[in-house]
């Protein structure tokens, strides 16, 4: 092979370019973008638009389904939503998901054009929007909490925009800083509607006298000599005590009276509240920073934490910064946890060469290691990937895998060498005669990774560079077998020339085992049907997730009061669980020192403190938390909801705590929907199981729905159930008599002012603070009436409508008839039909499966039974789970198809590819048992084992069927004499590469987490099953396919001549 020859004859300069490629490789890995997680993108836009006054059913029917209507007319759509609440619409739009990153920009700027030029025109003229917010799914991973004992909020405010301005201006990995928690500044004219109606003077009066005094009037310039200056008179209000000295005329009389002695001027903040954030239970100001693309989110933290101990450290008595969610710190730790995993799998995969081969060729086989994995380092960033879990993983799972090569290339030589051969006749002829084998057994081990980076759901994007990591490590590590490898076992492989040794008990014992196997076929047929029943037989005992939890130490509570709950009663419940926090799980920071165990088996990223509970806590109140985690999807505004974030000591803590928290929630808020949990791996759904039931008669569905929620609360296991509709709200119905308030002398505005005044106020004018922020510099003037009378429903009946054209009160229940009625609060739609979704969580171990098993069936025969108008829809986990595994399985036959071609181009034969594939099944059994032994489920992760292990498989066989022609054809040997002494010769280097990948896999298995255990798991027990079936039933169906009979064999061991 000219390769390898000029590799051999050009020592020093494949040594010179290998060295400069590990040095790439180190120098690639300090530098790329290290994240948590690859990142997926999320395909989803959101369309809000409000419209002041209106229902969730007007919302509904005249906003969200114009622009739904519109939107379906996208060709890239894969489905859309529509959350509808008194006066707000929020509209998702999902797109396919074969659109992946950039690919998603030309449709957003489609989907911009459809809603402003072909939606807008359609709703309503005094709705406001609709907003296109496209960046939904852009991550906050670094939340800081502002805090301060005696702070207003505008202080903390204040405090928070100039760290926001440093932060931006000072950390240039910083993309973008979102500020939650605020609460809007509000200068109050409160009055009391009695007296004004005594005194003759309406609400417009005052609104007008308001806003006619507070104005900017252009003064024009004026020249003097040369010089052209700008007139500035003044006129707008400078101060709240000089808006309560505006004149106010009372109507019909010459005298006047100043605002302030017929209403109280005060300052405030928005009322009611529309979104508060909290820390630790005290009012708290919160930035949200994103990740610039492209950088590293480990130098991101640093330089915040640096920048943050700065402030600190000058900060004011009581002024505090502190973190809530710290996305960096995960990612350094899930580095440097791989890393270590990496080095500890080097190691033992060196310790294992240096064992079996020897020093001298144990040290050529590793040199291949560094050598491979610095060549994926050098590949990743130009493919557009970093350094995250994903490819980490992907490069101890090559590991094992990509020394096969080296392997069975030094041992060829060595064979060769004591064989007689010349050091250079041996290295180039075993690099002829296995340049097509291994590439094609490399190849096909590739193809079986494949499916997995084809994938177009959600999970290939996200588990798709843990295939191309193994792929381009796999390639590499053939590269270098057929470079490195043989030039330096053609200069330090030192071999006496000798027969190799079958008569070891080892080999005796296989070789006697397989002589009877293969003398009795049909048995072994039997048996090994026999197997594959029980191994998928023990499959379905185990339990199915398809995603497993978290492994950070962060949970949270999501809480949902019943619609139309002000959100002052949310803030009290939440104040409550702060209470409770505070008093019972409340602990320190302070960490215990790092053992020397710890540091050596974790890369010191394994944390203890002195006590073990809840360190800090983040809430929420009125929406959803900053999208902290890309899986979160935070919750639209909304007063009766509440979210948590919680940062604990120790994963395993979490279903303690969170069980007895939703306890402790249940026990004292009987109308409180509460529920807490771990994060999860890859699972955006709010609750573990979904069912979506649409229908187009929304009485019927609502009487469907609670059907469901019987049967579902009947199945053990499922708890905390709910649908996302809740009960009717009740509102209050002031129907004007039109031809009432024309007798009355009243107009419809003034009806509608003097109602907004009432209830939640009008907008007068707007005071401009010069010494604010500018985000901070316009106050909005509200007028609006005394408490008693905003809070009280009866005080309506009483409320007196001022008419300017008598000069008279009429009292409102004069003109209007005033009822208590129900509608619905919140309306949902799924592709324009109303859609109610049944949810909950999963108690104890049950898993989202055997809720379906229980489910389904039922389901089924109820939507027949319920006729054609309706259907339900698999939601949550599964549907998940369905959804990328069906794309998984779409995406096999064509990794099959490639594995046949090869297979077929490599033994130019149909029976050949037959015997490699037909033992690929049998790799469930060691899955399965791995699996309920360590107690681990299979999900997605153990399903990419799966079909990587078929790689391995296919691997093992495709050289151990060349290793019998090499015997049938170089050696004349018989079919049956060339079986054996094919299988004991590759015996070893099968076993040695199984050996090497599961001590490679070991540290992933005890160190990789939640997400990685189950794929470690499965590939262990997968090996160690396939290796043996590898050895025991390829050459029982290459016997059988090949009729090739061993009922009179007995073995004669090869003589020294025809020893390769």
């Amino acid at each position: 092979m000219k390769l390898t020859e000029i590799s051999i004859r050009n020592h020093m300069t494949t040594i010179i370019l290998y060295v400069l490629v590990v040095v790439g490789g180190y120098l690639a890995y300090t530098g790329m973008e290290k994240a948590e997680d690859p990142g997926f993108t999320i395909k989803t836009a959101t369309i809000t638009t409000y419209w002041p006054g209106a229902t969730a059913e007007q919302m509904e029917r005249l906003v969200s389904d114009k622009i739904a209507e519109t939107l379906q007319e996208m060709e890239e759509i894969d489905f859309i939503e529509a959350k509808n609440r008194d006066g707000i619409s929020t509209v998702y739009f999902n797109a396919e998901a074969i659109y992946w990153g950039d690919e998603l920009r030309p449709i957003w700027e489609k989907l911009r054009k459809k809603v402003y030029i072909e939606a807008a025109p359609k709703l309503p003229a005094d709705v406001i929007g609709p907003f296109v917010n496209d960046e939904f799914g852009d991550v906050y991973g670094t939340v800081v909490a502002v805090t301060g004992d005696d702070y207003s909020y505008t202080e903390l405010y204040n405090e928070a925009n100039r760290l926001r301005e440093v932060l931006l201006m000072r950390v240039s990995q910083i993309g973008k800083i979102q500020v939650y928690g605020v609460q809007d500044e509000r200068i109050f004219i409160e009055y009391n509607n009695a007296r004004l109606a005594e005194m003759k003077i309406s609400v417009k009066d005052i609104a007008d006298a308001l806003s006619s005094r507070n104005i900017i009037i252009p003064g024009g310039n004026i020249l003097d000599r040369t010089d052209r200056m700008t007139v500035l008179p003044t006129g707008n209000f400078t101060s709240v005590d000089e808006i309560g000295q505006t004149v106010i005329n009372i109507p019909g009389q010459d005298d006047v009276v100043y605002l302030k002695d017929i209403a109280t001027v005060k300052k405030g903040y928005i009322d009611p509240a529309t979104y508060k954030a909290q820390f630790n239970g005290k009012p708290a100001i919160m930035l949200a920073i994103s990740l610039k693309a492209g950088e590293d989110n480990i130098k991101l933290g640093r330089n915040v934490k640096e920048l943050l101990a700065t402030y600190q450290d000058k900060a004011p008595h009581g002024l505090d910064y502190n973190i809530v969610a710290f996305q960096p710190d995960i990612v350094e730790n899930k580095v440097l946890s791989f890393v270590s995993n990496l080095a500890q799998a080097i190691f033992t995969v060196l310790a294992v060469m240096f064992i079996f081969l020897g020093l001298r060729t144990g040290l050529i086989v590793a040199s291949l290691v560094p050598t491979a994995i610095a060549i994926a380092l050098i590949m990743l960033p130009k493919m557009g990937y970093g350094l995250n879990q994903m490819t980490l993983a992907g490069l101890i799972i090559a590991l094992g895998m990509l020394v096969d090569n080296a392997i069975v290339m030094s041992e060829s030589i060595m064979v060769a060498m004591e064989s007689g051969k010349s050091r250079m006749e041996a290295c180039l002829d075993s690099a002829a005669s296995l340049k097509i084998p291994l590439l094609i057994s490399s190849l096909t081990t590739m193809a079986a990774f494949s499916p997995i980076m084809m994938v177009e759901e959600t999970m290939g994007e996200y588990v798709g560079p843990l295939s191309i990591v193994v792929i381009i490590t796999l390639f590499a590590s053939w590269l270098v077998a057929m470079t490195l490898v043989p030039m330096l076992c053609h200069r330090y492989l030192k071999v006496e020339q000798q027969e190799e040794n079958f008569e070891t008990k080892g080999y005796k014992m296989y070789r006697g085992m397989l002589t009877k196997l293969l003398k009795f076929p049909k048995l072994g047929l039997i048996g090994v049907a026999g197997m594959l029943i029980v191994g998928i037989g023990l499959f379905t005992l185990t339990k199915k997730q398809f995603m497993p939890d978290s492994d950070k130490p962060m949970m949270y509570t999501i809480m949902r009061l019943p619609i139309g709950t002000s959100i002052e009663r949310t803030e009290a419940v939440v104040d409550d669980l702060n209470a409770y926090i505070e008093e019972k799980y409340k602990v320190s920071d302070e960490l215990l020192p790092t053992g020397i165990v710890d540091l050596l088996l974790t890369g010191g990223t394994t944390k203890k403190y002195e006590d073990e509970g809840i360190i800090s806590w983040g809430a929420f109140i009125g929406g959803g938390a900053p999208k902290y985690t890309l899986i979160y999807s935070p919750e639209a505004p909304a007063p009766e909801y509440a979210y948590v974030l919680y940062n604990t000591t120790n994963y395993k803590l979490i279903p303690e705590i969170s069980e007895d928290i939703d306890n402790y929630l249940a026990e004292r808020y009987p109308d409180l929907e509460a529920f807490s949990n771990i994060l999860s791996t890859g699972n955006s759904a709010e609750k573990n199981i979904e069912y979506r039931v649409t229908g187009t008669n929304l009485e019927e569905l609502r009487v469907n729905v609670e059907e469901i929620k019987a049967k579902l609360a009947t199945v053990p296991g499922a708890i905390n159930i709910s649908d996302n509709w809740n009960q009717e709200v009740r509102k209050v119905v002031v129907d004007v008599d039109q031809d009432k308030v024309r007798q009355a002398g009243l107009t419809s505005e003034e009806v509608a002012m003097s109602l907004q005044s009432i209830l939640t106020g009008v907008e007068a004018t707007t005071f401009r603070n010069p010494m604010a922020p500018p985000i901070n510099s316009l106050v909005p003037v509200t007028l609006r009436t005394t408490s008693e009378f905003r809070d009280d429903v009866t005080a309506l009946e009483t409320t007196r409508i001022f008419s300017a054209r008598t000069g008279e009160t009429v009292p409102l229940k004069q003109i209007a008839d005033i009822k208590i009625d129900w509608a619905p609060g919140y309306i949902y739609t799924r592709d324009r039909v109303f859609t109610m979704n049944v949810s909950a969580t999963l108690a104890d171990d049950a898993t989202s499966a055997e809720i379906d098993a229980a489910m389904i069936p039922w389901l089924d025969e109820k939507i027949a039974e319920w006729g054609p108008e309706f259907k339900w829809e698999l939601g949550g986990e599964n549907e998940s789970s369905n959804d990328n595994s069906e794309a998984l399985g779409s995406k096999l036959p064509i990794a099959g198809l490639i594995i046949v071609l090869l297979l077929v181009a490599q033994f130019n034969s149909i029976r050949k590819p037959i015997v490699i594939l037909s033992s690929i099944p049998l790799g469930i059994i060691g899955v399965s048992v791995g699996l309920l032994i360590s107690g681990e489920k299979f999900g997605f992760m153990p399903l990419v084992a799966l079909v990587s292990l078929a790689g391995v498989v296919i691997n093992n066989a495709i050289v151990l069927l060349d290793s019998i022609d090499v015997q049938l054809s170089d050696f004349g040997r018989t079919p049956q004499a060339a079986v054996i002494e094919a299988c004991q010769r590759r015996m070893r280097p099968i076993l040695l590469t199984t050996i090497t990948t599961l001590c490679g896999l070991l540290p992933l298995w005890f160190f990789g987490g939640t997400l990685f255990a189950p794929l470690a798991v499965a590939l262990i027990f997968g090996l160690i099953f396939g290796t043996t079936l590898t050895l025991g039933v390829v050459p029982l169906f290459y016997a059988v396919l090949f009729r090739v009979n061993f009922k009179e064999y007995e073995y004669v061991p090869a003589t020294e001549t025809d020893n390769r």
